[in-house]
């Protein structure tokens, strides 16, 4: 997010400067430290106190570790909404949001409005340095805080979960108890991440058990649909993935913060020798996305009629053709003198969103019927323009055709001067009068007429000009449109966010201007994406880890810990 950060300075004769800094991040953190977006410099501020997340289209503010001297509209708070004239005060400063401006997410001013006691009389005053100062002796002390920590951190959990019952229902009540927290509060490892506070107030959720460690089954009676990394039965060699426990890999208890790993490390630990690891993986070894990754292999139909694929290289010498049995040039329909719509006799200059439509992170499906019939009509007769043919096989076609040609001879509505007058110009209204000699001619009439249209069809004018038409019988004009299968994801081992490189021209990645021909894949090459993106460490591109393209867990390769049953 954009946010424009107003610091506000009181001079001598009263008078308010304001010094204005511009930044983005996810987060914006406050504290004496200098890693912090915004830096409170006084003795009564912590090194990090508290940062603002911008949440559901909302802004939030949570204190980081003690927090001590955090005060959100006057209360003492761990986190709250924030919003326009809210006021965050922190040791000596107040941090208030104002209204946005243009161009930026958030407005906040920071200013120090309170002076810190630094000198050495308030120190000695507030002080107690010796022992006769102190109301107890120390062993009096000793005793007090031995007895509160056995209470609290062993009497009360132990009574709050074994003692603490309701006789009337033999079991744990917690709303009989009225505690203003569970007892194993005291035990607690740390803070719960986000994704699982909703269980956070009941630890029996996932600790079924004291003093043992959560068993995988916990996790999957929730995560069921959680995928293996590596077939088991396929890597006998490979335990160490396949039946890993959870938590090897997701450590819980380490504050409101993601249990995903997404440390490059954690992937290349593997991947920079997995050619020797897994030599039948046909993977190529990795350890950096911007040093050392390998050139994309796109997945492309290599025979749309039987429905094969194959993994090729774009450094391949011979670059990679898709068979999708559909034709369609780029070049052709991208011209800058623009192509020519025949529904409304207009020229019109064609960008890629008029047939590729986004929605969400990915493309809607091309039809004919949507985004390329205005252009290519389906008239087949100059006497008849408004006339369409179905867009659908050639069976449809053909009875199309006999139907509204039938139709024609048998009314007497046909405009052909060769045809002869005994069904052709009859009154209208008199249909019920034709004779069955009359019949059989404008059925006859009709059956030529068809063939006609369906043998200029066949052609590359038309129907031939985007499909692949197969012949079955000529002499019984049965022809058959080649299964069309497009391929709809190039790299299915990874992961791509069209909407997240919408700043970018379809042009800069997907070079189509001389695309001639739908075999082309237009898939671009790992260095265009290198102009960018960058390992985990890089500092002038967009740091890139493994998982900001690929995941770890694949529903194809079967669920987590089923094949071997583990359950530790």
């Amino acid at each position: 997010m954009r946010v424009l950060i107003r610091y506000l300075t009181k001079k001598r004769d009263g008078a308010i400067s304001s010094r204005d800094e511009e930044i983005n991040a996810e987060t914006i953190s406050f504290g004496r430290g200098s890693s912090n977006e915004v830096i409170l410099q006084s003795v009564g501020v912590l090194l990090i106190e508290g940062s603002i997340h911008h949440r559901n289209s909302e802004f939030f503010y949570e204190v980081d570790g003690a927090g001590g001297n955090t005060l959100i509209d006057g209360f003492s708070k761990r986190s709250s909404l924030i919003k326009s004239g809210s006021i965050i005060t922190i040791g000596p400063y107040d941090i208030k949001i104002l209204e946005t401006v243009k161009d930026f997410d958030l407005v906040i001013s920071v200013e120090l409005v309170r002076e810190v006691q630094t000198s050495l009389k308030s120190l000695k005053t507030n002080s107690r340095t010796r022992i006769d100062q102190v109301l107890f002796g120390k062993r009096s002390y000793s005793w007090a805080f031995a007895i509160i920590i056995l209470s609290v951190f062993l009497i009360w959990p132990v009574a709050d979960r074994y003692i603490l019952v309701d006789t009337n229902l033999g079991k744990k009540s917690l709303e009989k108890k009225h505690w203003p927290s569970n007892g194993d509060i005291a035990w607690t490892s740390g803070e719960i991440s986000g994704s699982h506070k909703f269980i956070g107030n009941d630890c029996s959720v996932c600790h079924e058990k004291p003093f043992q460690q959560v068993k995988n089954t916990v996790c999957s009676s929730c995560h069921s649909e959680v995928g293996q990394h590596v077939e088991p039965d396929g890597y006998q060699d490979m335990k160490n993935i396949t039946e890993a426990s959870c938590q090897s890999c997701h450590k819980e208890h380490q504050g409101n913060m993601s249990i995903v790993r997404s440390d490059q490390s954690f992937c290349a630990n593997c991947h920079t020798q997995i050619e020797k690891i897994a030599l039948s993986s046909n993977l190529k070894n990795v350890s950096d996305f911007e040093k050392n990754h390998p050139q994309f292999s796109p997945t492309v139909i290599t025979n749309a009629t039987k429905g094969t694929t194959e993994r090729i290289s774009l450094d391949r010498e011979v670059p990679p053709k898709e068979n999708s049995n559909l034709y369609f040039p780029h070049d052709t329909h991208m011209k800058g003198t623009g192509v020519f719509v025949a529904k409304t006799g207009e020229t019109k200059i064609l960008g890629c969103a008029d047939c590729h439509v986004q929605v969400g992170n990915n493309f809607m499906p091309i039809r004919m019927d949507e985004h390329c019939s205005d252009c290519h009509l389906l008239n087949f007769d100059a006497d008849q323009p408004a006339r369409l043919l179905p867009h659908a096989d050639f069976n449809t076609v053909k009875l199309s055709l006999r139907e509204f040609y039938s139709d024609l001879a048998l009314r007497g509505f046909i405009k052909e001067q060769k045809v002869e007058e005994s069904i052709n110009r009859r009154r209208p209204g008199n249909e019920s009068k034709v004779t069955e000699e009359q019949k059989y001619e404008a059925l006859e009439w009709a059956e030529m007429k068809a063939k006609r249209i369906i043998l200029r069809i066949t052609n590359r004018a038309a129907c031939g000009s985007c499909h692949n038409i197969l012949t079955i019988n000529e002499d019984t004009d049965d022809y058959k449109i080649a299964p069309v299968l497009v391929t709809d994801r190039w790299l299915p081992k990874g992961m791509f966010n069209h909407a997240k490189h919408t700043v970018s021209d379809c042009s800069s990645c997907h070079l189509v201007s001389n695309s001639s021909s739908s075999s082309d894949v237009l898939l671009p090459k790992v260095e265009t994406c290198q102009n960018c993106h960058g390992g985990e460490k890089a500092s002038q591109k967009v740091p890139s880890t493994c998982i900001s393209c690929h995941e770890f867990h694949l529903p194809h390769k079967g669920k987590m810990n089923i094949a071997g049953n583990i359950t530790n």
